[in-house]
């Protein structure tokens, strides 16, 4: 059995760098080159030596946005690759694309969106987000609906 600091490490991991990147983009500042793809790239490798067993099991995720708390649950693999931060005080659905850009320029989203499921959580992040942070071409739909079961296409309308 795996201790909850198994998961908990990576996903740490990510919210440093996503609040970072949530950070700067406020407040119009420049971030060095390379500097949250230390935290991404501490995370991920991370991430992929933790059992798939573990990942897929269930948790509880709390969502504070001003006077509302929502719960919810999810997997932990789900919750990891999220393209966001999930779960916490003022937790909305889309903060930044730092991640998503992360898995995109490291050719990382074949092994985060699996599965068609998976592949959603890219449409639920953009159906809510506030921001238009990724440019989105052809280049999404051709890493990702190769691997998905049912061969499952990404709506680029959303984008």
């Amino acid at each position: 059995m795996q201790t909850n600091e198994t998961i908990y490490s990576p996903c740490t991991l990510k919210r440093v760098a996503m609040y970072e990147s949530k950070y700067y983009y406020d407040r119009k500042l420049s971030l060095q080159p390379g500097y949250l793809d230390t935290y991404f790239d501490k995370a991920w490798t991370h991430f992929t030596k933790v059992s798939d067993a573990y990942l897929a099991e269930n948790i509880s995720l709390d969502y504070t946005e001003i006077a509302r708390t929502t719960v919810t649950s999810n997997t932990r693999r789900a919750n990891f690759i999220y393209p966001d931060y999930r779960g916490g005080w003022l937790s909305l659905n889309s903060h930044t694309s730092a991640f998503y850009k992360y898995m995109e320029r490291k050719g990382l989203l074949n092994q985060a969106f699996r599965t068609a499921q998976e592949l959603d959580q890219l449409h639920y992040w953009t159906g809510f987000s506030q921001y238009v942070f990724i440019s989105v071409d052809r280049r999404i739909e051709s890493q990702t609906d190769c691997n998905c079961i049912g061969r499952t296409r990404i709506d680029l309308c959303l984008f």
